[in-house]
């Protein structure tokens, strides 16, 4: 993952690294005046063609002041969907450029203006989109369909618009039936091989507290919700649902702690 050309590196690696399974690209640009295209600066456009991939592009409306139109966002969406990769595009009507950053550097802002939607807002959005492209597209807990897969995201993309003013669209959903599936047989191949071994996405730190959720026919179900959905539900409901999966939540002080706790612990079966 990556912002600006960080995002840019993330394509140019992920074409040589084939540890990388997927790919979010906030706002990315492919090259602007502090790094023109040429010797020493390749595009990353024709990366993203090479190898289809799981991708999520965030992009700001607002980001002209900074990004020239033939290097931002939507080259990046054209050129991966060119690629056969399933591409969730979100546009977030009333962003700029720099706030999807912690903390703007006063030097830089001096050259971007920012747009109507508050920063936290912005990272909000990014950060619950980030988290549900990977267990959908990266880390997939089952083979969903194309159509499972274009409902689920287009219900989650109705909610993040609920936040804030953005546009969405989706490109080859049914390669993420294709992504589940591999995923299910790579789990499936280290079945009865060492439990540190096998990929296990969101696996318990050794420095766990929780209590075993028991022997596997009493697990519950994995949590199927959004973090909007999550969001709605009571702190004590939250904490009854971790406490259900055998999940710690002692150390969650803020509400969203809960809500990022929930989706990383209890939405695959570990």
């Amino acid at each position: 993952m990556g912002h600006s050309r960080g995002a840019k590196l993330s394509c140019l690696i992920a074409e040589q690294d084939r540890r990388v399974q997927g790919l979010a690209l906030v706002d990315p640009v492919d090259n602007s005046s502090f790094g023109p295209r040429g010797v020493g600066y390749p595009s990353a456009l024709p990366a993203l063609r090479s190898r289809p991939l799981p991708v999520l592009v965030i992009g700001a409306a607002l980001n002209t002041d900074v990004v020239p139109p033939e290097a931002n966002w939507k080259q990046f969406r054209a050129a991966a969907a060119a690629g056969g990769s399933l591409v969730w595009e979100l546009v977030l009507k009333g962003s700029s450029h720099l706030q999807f950053l912690d903390k703007q550097l006063p030097l830089f802002a001096m050259f971007s203006n920012n747009g109507p939607t508050p920063d936290a807002i912005v990272r909000q959005v990014t950060q619950a989109s980030m988290v549900t492209f990977t267990q959908l597209a990266v880390c997939p807990a089952a083979a969903y369909t194309g159509s499972q897969i274009k409902g689920l995201l287009t219900l989650e993309s109705q909610a993040l618009s609920q936040l804030a003013p953005l546009d969405y669209a989706l490109h080859n959903v049914e390669r993420l039936q294709t992504a589940a599936a591999a995923y299910q047989a790579q789990t499936a191949s280290t079945t009865g091989s060492n439990s540190s071994s096998q990929y296990r996405p969101y696996a318990s730190s050794s420095s766990s507290k929780a209590s075993s959720p028991g022997p596997s026919g009493n697990r519950p179900k994995p949590v199927q919700a959004s973090y909007s959905q999550l969001m709605g539900m009571r702190v004590g409901e939250l904490k009854r649902l971790l406490q259900e999966h055998g999940v710690e939540s002692s150390d969650c002080f803020e509400k969203e702690e809960l809500v990022k706790r929930v989706l990383q612990r209890c939405t695959l079966a570990t």
